[in-house]
């Protein structure tokens, strides 16, 4: 990648970071392209598998999204590292009915209460052959427990990997004709995929997190959280199953960890100093 600023060009600080971040900190081009090839490759057949392998997520599971320092233009020395939202939406019968509730709890976390209404909607509504797994998912309270839907979200990669070929432990891809092997591992409410090409030169993780999708007429879900920022307006708010480190028992299984990834990007949009800052401070 050619560089926009040359020695002879800095005059000031501003030039001189910049030049720093683009000499030293800025991902190449071809390896960033390298990268992304990689993983949209895999993933799209992993994808496809775990559509096949599983009619609830087949039947829910909406788009995929990049979160985190990739999708804030904020990563730096090497594109190893991917992490990706797959929205899980909710039948939109749930949602609708009046007895369906997201309560504010803990700062940055909710409760998600589905009702008798709700439930006998998963029991005998119209798609109930595949939803009614959903009451797994809920306590005797009607509360959705966050690491029944982690854990069903976790057994539908690992049975979509082993339906891959096999070496080992690991199940085996192929991109533009090259061998990779993908291993699965866990961290907080992600499922991180290992890859790994065969003769060691290349690897990266990729983060899959689960997350449900809400739209944003039900936001704010309580009384102790401010409007969203004008012009941060998505339409919708995430949550992911990410359990609140300061709670136990029944208080950590019905905890929502509130992910807002869109409108955090929002906020500082055309903001080039603060994240050249931020870069530097990564760096």
């Amino acid at each position: 990648m050619s560089r926009h600023i040359r020695r002879k060009e800095i005059s000031n600080l501003d030039s001189l970071l910049a030049y720093i971040y683009e000499e030293y900190i800025e991902i190449r081009e071809e390896d960033f392209t390298l990268h992304y090839r990689v993983f949209d490759v895999i993933f799209q057949q992993l994808r496809k598998k775990m559509e096949e392998v599983d009619e609830l997520y087949k039947r829910h599971t909406s788009t995929v999204d990049f979160m985190g320092s990739h999708y804030d233009r904020l990563r730096i020395k090497k594109p190893d590292e991917f992490d990706t939202f797959n929205i899980i939406k909710l039948p939109s019968a749930i949602v609708a009915c009046p007895d369906f509730q997201i309560k504010a709890r803990e700062a940055a976390f909710v409760y998600i209460k589905m009702g008798v209404k709700c439930r006998n909607v998963l029991m005998n509504g119209p798609n109930s052959d595949i939803d009614r797994k959903i009451l797994t998912w809920i306590d005797s309270s009607g509360y959705l427990r966050r690491s029944c839907l982690f854990y069903w979200y976790k057994g539908v990669v690992d049975r979509a990997l082993n339906e891959f070929k096999r070496n080992t432990n690991y199940a085996v891809f192929h991109v533009d004709g090259k061998q990779y092997t993908v291993i699965r591992s866990e961290s907080g409410p992600a499922i991180t995929l290992k890859i790994k090409s065969v003769n060691g030169k290349f690897n990266m993780d990729v983060d899959l997190v689960p997350a449900l999708k809400f739209s944003e007429d039900l936001w704010p879900p309580g009384p102790g959280y401010v409007e969203i920022p004008p012009g941060c307006n998505k339409g919708h708010w995430m949550v992911v199953p990410k359990p609140n480190k300061y709670k136990k028992g029944v208080v950590k299984q019905r905890s929502w960890r509130i992910a807002m990834p869109q409108q955090e990007r929002q906020m500082i949009h055309n903001s080039y100093n603060l994240r050249q800052a931020i870069r530097l401070v990564l760096y």
